[in-house]
């Protein structure tokens, strides 16, 4: 495989899941020695610094958000033939479509990453829908479709997404990385000023209707009118003092005493072994979320929504609830909180070896190259 020539197209570098999982795939696959390459169709976001890293070189189209227009679609088949890739793997709707578009009638076959369900789709960018139906369409016309949950895949397939074109490889977690460390749980509550004997419970995901903030806060209210003896770690973009919107959800519900805000964060495999719950509030289009599954490796017990793929990913280790209901995800803290520690620690355990036998990155890993090396050899056969 390192000598199969890779071009990977996503649509931004911000600090996402894909763009977590795309750093995680190249930063675990066989040696690159020069035949990987990353094109960002907006300008570079926080993720290229990471990749670049690697060694491997990162380019933009310095798109602006929305559809693809004719001068990037350009730029992408000039990258295409200047870089001689023999397989091109995209990342998200518009990257799918772009990288359709741009590769030429006999040039490399294209493979299709989708990271999200379908979920209410009315909530998304009007210029998402339209790649959502321009996807569906143009679908039939990928090698493969790579769905991260078979939640996404079959949500796809019944919106027309070619059924043929699908493959499931999950998220993988680095259970090297995300690992137990009990001796952050001191620090952290110092540094943030948590008293002492507070049942922590953090929360990762950019600012977004989809994550539900406002329902996570309206939660924890709840939370706190029945046990005043816990405290809410908020992490990720747009999630910090300076969101007036987030702000005034928290002082509608008297959080202030209780609530830490953190921003966005390069350091969360740091963050999560310091928490005693970790939540997940989306109300949709998740996939299998990255953040629950960091935090099971970390060994923390979860609560999450049942969007997506989240409970097969959780299994009986966590609590799972329905989205958009504060006060069943109330409930689903509380029991959580309220419990002995002991169980919460068992459960933690079961998290952990959940990931390490069923979502490792090893296999994540393996699934892709399987998936290029199947799609290079059907190329050389002609079939």
């Amino acid at each position: 495989m390192n000598t199969l020539k890779i071009l990977h197209v996503i649509t931004g570098l911000e600090l996402g899941g894909a763009e977590r999982m795309l750093h995680r795939l190249l930063a675990h696959a066989t040696p690159c020695d020069g035949t990987r390459a990353v094109v960002s169709l907006i300008a570079p976001g926080p993720m290229a610094a990471p990749i670049e890293a690697l060694g491997i070189p990162v380019h933009s189209l310095n798109m602006r958000r929305g559809l693809p227009g004719v001068a990037g679609w350009w730029r992408l088949r000039t990258l295409v033939r200047e870089f001689d890739a023999q397989l091109v793997v995209a990342w998200m709707y518009h990257a799918n479509l772009m990288s359709r578009l741009a590769v030429p009638a006999g040039g490399p076959p294209v493979i299709w990453g989708v990271r999200q369900s379908l979920s209410a789709t009315g909530e998304e960018r009007w210029s998402t829908r339209a790649a959502i139906r321009a996807g569906a369409w143009l679908s039939a016309h990928a090698t493969r479709i790579v769905y991260n949950s078979d939640t996404s895949r079959r949500q796809h397939e019944a919106s027309g997404f070619a059924a043929d074109k699908s493959i499931v490889i999950a998220n993988g977690f680095d259970t090297t990385l995300f690992r137990p460390q009990p001796a952050l749980r001191g620090p952290l509550r110092h540094t943030l000023g948590i008293p002492a004997g507070r049942i922590v419970v953090g929360h990762v995901a950019r600012y977004h209707p989809m994550k539900d903030h406002a329902g996570l806060l309206a939660a924890a209210a709840v939370c706190l009118s029945r046990n005043q003896n816990m405290h809410f770690v908020l992490a990720g973009s747009g999630v910090d003092v300076g969101n007036a919107e987030l702000m005034q959800h928290v002082a509608a519900h008297g959080l202030e005493n209780h609530v830490s805000l953190l921003g966005p964060r390069n350091d969360i495999e740091r963050i999560l072994p310091a928490l005693d719950i970790v939540v997940q509030s989306s109300a949709s289009r998740e996939g299998l979320p990255n953040a629950i599954g960091e935090a099971m490796a970390c060994g923390i017990p979860c609560v999450a929504t049942d969007v997506g793929d989240s409970r097969v990913l959780m299994g009986d280790s966590g609590l799972c609830v329905p989205p958009r209901d504060p006060h069943a995800l109330a409930g689903a803290l509380c029991r959580l909180a309220t419990t002995d520690a002991a169980d919460r620690t068992a459960r933690g355990q079961a998290a952990r070896k959940r990931i390490i036998a069923h979502y490792g990155m090893q296999a994540c890993v393996a699934g892709f190259e399987n998936l290029m090396k199947e799609v290079a050899g059907e190329r050389n056969s002609g079939s």
